[in-house]
């Protein structure tokens, strides 16, 4: 088949050296932490009594778990003459050479006296020492070695074809005395293409790609021996050999997916590498995850069959026990997840497959950390029982040795909006069973990450950062570059927004449920998650500035202001009021604690949720009724105002401790203000909307939007009244604030958020939404069981406040709570359902369909 006339471009585009230098970086950082490391020692890391090995083996492991797939791809694929080898089988060799060399950098990082790395090399000392060969260490050293050396031979042979017509280019296009021509000149050993050397090449190749072959099981036997030759339960089992190498592969193959799904793209290679090869990529992970499912099966069935009560023991404890979400994350992303690509839809699609190809890594990763840590943690002796908690310094150089890049207009946006909606089914969820257990305390009292302590937490900062504050950053990084005229100044840069701020959300349902909290409300995350937010503000900070820099547009509307700021306020008060310079705690010792507390707790709704929701409400008001903003100069004015009064106004929470006077008035005097800016931004949005009330309403999404400024309204009307001393002393601790939060977060932010992005979902997809019908439901549901939660909450504090106020005891008051309880869960089944009706309407919008018109995207704000 001839090649086309097109031309691969000669130079990389500019984001092919953006993801080197973010790569390098991150590299970087793990290099600095791994001096670090060898400086202070390895009392830096979590490792413990009996936890010695724990995510520097996980990442060894793991890595040359990775490199496997190169092999297998390019040498037991080519014994089969399977053809589809050929379009991915570079990228494949390529990938296996470079993990293999970080595989091999992790057994030298956990010895931590990196100068004492040569005693594992064989070899007669003077001292007439040599190591010793029954360690497994040893043994890694020989077969990670051996295979680096067959590998790279059988790579390097593989691409000296490829390597002389690199240089018969650059020859013609540079001259042949440029310094490119005369590396692949010399790289390229004479190679003319003559018939005789096309036949010594064919039998070279085919006696390497024979060698490596058995290469493949008999590294990744060696590595599993490092375990199943020890006593301890758990690793003491013969199914390991096979267990890690079906693993490695079916690791490999996803990895292979995660990184060329965007190279693809990113170096114009979609001549070459077609859905086909990915389609087939996608039905051998299928097999893969399919053996290493039975392996978990045979695993959990020795356990028991072989009668050793302790082995039995140690499987129960990692299956049902504190770290049983480490085992059943393994299970979903390893086997349930990978037979998704069953359906010919998800496994012809992209996104499907980067992002499933994604998780099995995740799940890849995790079940390497299980193996190793559980089985030291919980032996043969409960006294020996322990635990073990990763420090920063070992996720930084974890993180080092990860390269992550994704390229797409609009994309991070678009996954933003996702990951809300998705976290809102999360926290309705979370919700409902708090909700149930206010009703029935005794609801599933043995599963202890369900209690109602745990899962308090998790609902309150799912909602809060995870469904309102994810959905609104996709919203606004949608209308930074379309107000601005440009496009985003670094996609790959918004995606690593994306994960870490996700990360940080992840971490309230795997980590407070099972008790790894800061105890402190709405700042319970734990220390290495503040670090991750903390990352993500700091990667929208540098994007949004870029853009701004690079922008078109001479005139920075009033959005864009407030997204710029939310993250520039962020990034000052969160760290502050989270305390992160106490890491262990993250906390200050005493009273003082509560004013660092309270003053990111109600920053929170103030500095994060409300500048996103309020430019998100001026981006579409406008473009819904096609008229300009009423008014820009009040709209800044507004802005002002926000942040030179809502800083001064978290003391309020507080005002019946002993804090100073000074600062109790100025919350209050304050609080009362904030009637200015609320006003302003209503004022200013109604006189846009004036005469055009009827393309609002027949709007579903602008009619959210709205609905979301009348709840603004309620909430600043209700706020600073409550923060009277007067009325505090009935409306304070008790339901009436839970009621109060309700209608701030989802009746605002969260109307905002879902209105904005049904608006903006068309506009980054180039899809209609599938049905306004669906919106109309949700809005529905959400405004009836949120009015009802207001109302019921609200007398529910009425009750509480006047009973205790006078006198009266809380256990005589709580039989009154129990009808409002009642009605609280019942109006949380209206909430939940809107959450699963708006994911399947979302759902049902991206989906592929056979014969779809997709929309122009919009670019620019009316």
């Amino acid at each position: 088949m001839p090649f086309p006339q097109k031309q691969i471009p000669l130079n990389p585009p500019f984001t092919f050296y953006l993801a080197v230098v973010s790569l390098a970086g991150l590299a970087g950082l793990g290099a600095l932490c791994l001096m670090y490391q060898t400086q202070a020692g390895m009392g830096v890391t979590g490792l413990n009594r009996p936890v010695g090995w724990a995510v520097y083996i996980t990442n060894f492991v793991f890595w040359v778990g990775i490199a496997h797939s190169g092999t297998l791809i390019s040498a037991i694929l080519y014994l089969l003459r399977a053809k589809w080898r050929d379009a991915v089988s570079r990228s494949a060799e390529a990938m296996t050479i470079f993990a293999v060399l970080t595989a091999g950098l992790f057994p030298l990082i956990h010895l931590g006296r990196l100068w004492a790395a040569y005693y594992i090399v064989p070899y007669p000392s003077q001292r007439q020492l040599w190591p010793n060969f029954v360690s497994p260490l040893v043994w890694d050293v020989l077969a990670v070695s051996t295979y680096l050396t067959v590998s790279l031979i059988f790579w390097y042979i593989g691409m000296i074809p490829d390597l002389a017509a690199a240089r018969d280019r650059y020859r013609g296009q540079l001259g042949p005395m440029h310094l490119k021509s005369r590396i692949y000149r010399a790289l390229s050993l004479g190679w003319s293409g003559s018939g005789s050397q096309w036949h010594h090449y064919g039998r070279s190749y085919l006696f390497f790609a024979a060698l490596a072959t058995p290469l493949v099981v008999s590294v990744h036997s060696v590595v599993s021996w490092d375990f199943a030759m020890s006593l301890l339960p758990g690793w003491h089992s013969a199914i390991f050999p096979p267990y890690f190498v079906a693993g490695a592969i079916h690791s490999g193959l996803a990895m292979v997916l995660t990184l060329l799904i965007p190279m693809r793209k990113l170096l114009h290679l979609e001549r070459l590498v077609e859905m086909h090869h990915f389609e087939m990529l996608a039905k051998t992970i299928i097999l893969t995850a399919t053996i290493v499912g039975y392996a978990y099966g045979v695993e959990a069935f020795i356990a028991w069959y072989s009668g050793d009560p302790v082995e039995w023991q140690n499987h129960k404890w990692r299956v049902f026990g504190p770290v049983a979400w480490m085992y059943w994350l393994c299970v979903i992303c390893n086997v349930l997840v990978p037979w998704l690509f069953l359906f010919k839809r998800l496994r012809t699609h992209y996104l499907p497959l980067f992002v499933i190809s994604l998780l099995v890594n995740v799940g890849m990763w995790y079940e390497r950390l299980m193996i190793i840590y559980t089985s030291q943690a919980h032996d043969f002796l409960p006294h020996n029982f322990g635990r073990y908690l990763p420090t920063w310094v070992e996720l930084m150089i974890t993180a080092g040795s990860f390269g992550f890049f994704f390229h797409k207009p609009q994309s991070a946006a678009l996954a933003f909006m996702v990951a809300g909606a998705v976290w809102f089914v999360v926290g309705a969820v979370y919700g409902m069973f708090s909700a149930i257990h206010l009703v029935a305390p005794e609801f599933l009292p043995h599963v202890a990450a369900l209690v109602f302590g745990r899962e308090r937490p998790v609902h309150v900062n799912t909602m809060l950062y995870g469904f309102t504050g994810t959905m609104l950053v996709g919203i606004g990084l949608y209308y930074l570059p379309a107000l601005l005229k440009t496009r985003l100044w670094s996609e790959p840069l918004a995606w690593v927004a994306f994960l870490f701020w996700n990360l940080t959300v992840l971490s309230g349902p795997l980590g407070f449920a099972f008790g790894y909290t800061q105890g402190r409300e709405y700042n319970e995350y734990v220390w290495l998650a503040d670090v991750s937010l903390v990352i993500a503000v700091a990667c929208l900070i540098v994007n949004t500035i870029m853009t701004i820099v690079n922008r078109r547009e001479p005139q920075l509307y009033v959005s864009i202001w407030y997204f710029m700021a939310t993250f520039l306020w962020t990034a000052s008060n969160y760290p502050l009021g989270n305390v992160m310079w106490h890491p262990a705690t993250g906390a200050m010792p005493g009273l003082i604690d509560s004013l660092f507390l309270w003053f990111w707790g109600h920053n929170l709704p103030g500095l994060l949720i409300t500048p996103l929701a309020t430019g998100a409400a001026y981006f579409v008001i406008p473009r819904v009724t096609r008229t300009p903003l009423n008014s820009h100069t009040l709209s800044l004015l507004g802005f002002w105002f926000l942040i030179a009064l809502y800083s001064h106004i978290g003391g309020h929470h507080v005002l019946q401790s002993p804090i100073p006077n000074w600062l109790k008035t100025v919350s209050v005097v304050d609080s009362i203000s904030m009637v200015l800016p609320v006003s302003i931004v209503v004022i200013n949005l109604w006189l846009t909307a004036r005469g055009f009330g009827g393309r609002i309403w027949n709007d579903p999404p602008a009619r959210l939007v709205m609905g979301g400024i009348v709840w603004y309204i309620i909430t600043c009307i209700q706020g600073p009244l409550q923060s009277l001393p007067f009325l505090q002393r009935v409306t304070h601790f008790n339901n009436w604030t839970v009621g109060h939060a309700h209608i701030a977060m989802l009746g605002f932010g969260g109307y905002i958020a879902l209105g904005a992005m049904w608006h903006v979902l068309p506009l980054v997809s180039g899809r209609p939404v599938y049905s306004n019908k669906l919106i109309n439901l949700q809005f529905g549901l959400i405004t009836f069981g949120l009015t009802g939660f207001f109302v019921v909450l609200t007398m529910a504090g009425l009750v509480q406040g006047t009973a205790w106020h006078n006198g009266e005891t809380v256990l005589r008051v709580l039989p009154q709570l129990s009808p409002f309880m009642v009605m609280r869960a019942a109006l949380g089944v209206f909430i939940l359902t809107a959450s699963l009706v708006g994911l399947a309407n979302l759902y049902l919008t991206l989906r592929p369909a056979r014969h779809e018109q997709p929309l122009l995207r919009g670019e620019e704000a009316a």
